[in-house]
């Protein structure tokens, strides 16, 4: 191969390099952008949830006798997700910080879908 082939490989080479470099960028800052929305949805959650967690932790502490910052233990965790099969649904997701979270997320899911076909 001549010289001008090989330094049309090359440049070829870095531009391939380059582009793989800035959706690498791109990628990271939309899962820094979901990270903080994710964190804003949670806040807004918490916020919402509170005074339901509280009013559950004071008939908890009023009913059974039991120390209210048990009952408040217990109770701080009323609307999350399930786990192992406890029952109860998640709550708070209605607030508008959750569902510009999930629209983003859906958004970021369906363009890296479209990126592999």
């Amino acid at each position: 191969m001549r010289r001008t082939e090989w330094l049309k490989w090359i440049v070829a080479a870095a531009a391939v390099l380059a582009t793989w470099n800035a959706a690498a960028d791109d990628y990271q800052e939309q899962i820094a952008r979901i990270k903080a929305l994710d964190e804003r949805c949670e806040a807004a959650r918490a916020a919402k949830l509170a005074p339901t967690r509280e009013e559950l932790a004071q008939r908890c502490a009023g009913q059974t006798g039991r120390p209210l910052d048990e009952c408040r233990r217990e109770a701080s965790t009323y609307g999350d997700r399930s786990k192992r099969g406890q029952a109860g649904p998640s709550r708070g997701f209605d607030v508008p910080e959750c569902k510009e979270a999930a629209a983003a997320r859906r958004a970021f899911e369906s363009s890296m879908t479209s990126r592999r076909k």
